[in-house]
């Protein structure tokens, strides 16, 4: 569990057919001119990315065998953002 008295993004991957969770989704939250931060999704197919800087993020999941998935995601101070997504096989 992230503190929630830091920015922080957390969620789970799943399979959007069978909805099985995904274990080893390489989630990668970039935002120009920083490094990337990246985790990767466990067992239960969740995933957290603790201590971000609140601001605008574009994200990537990927995953051999599916199709990556991408898009933007507004972090804020002191919370916790929760993006729960749904992979397609391809």
């Amino acid at each position: 569990m992230i503190n929630p008295s830091v920015a922080g993004m957390e969620g789970s991957i799943k399979d959007v057919v069978t909805s099985s969770v995904l274990l080893d989704a390489i989630v990668t939250m970039k935002m120009e001119g920083k490094e990337a931060k990246v985790a990767k999704s466990d067992v239960k197919g969740k995933y957290s990315l603790a201590g971000i800087e609140a601001r605008l993020y574009s994200y990537s999941i990927m995953m051999a065998g599916y199709k990556t998935v991408t898009g933007k995601i507004e972090v804020k101070v002191r919370n916790v953002r929760k993006m729960n997504l749904e992979m397609i096989v391809g």
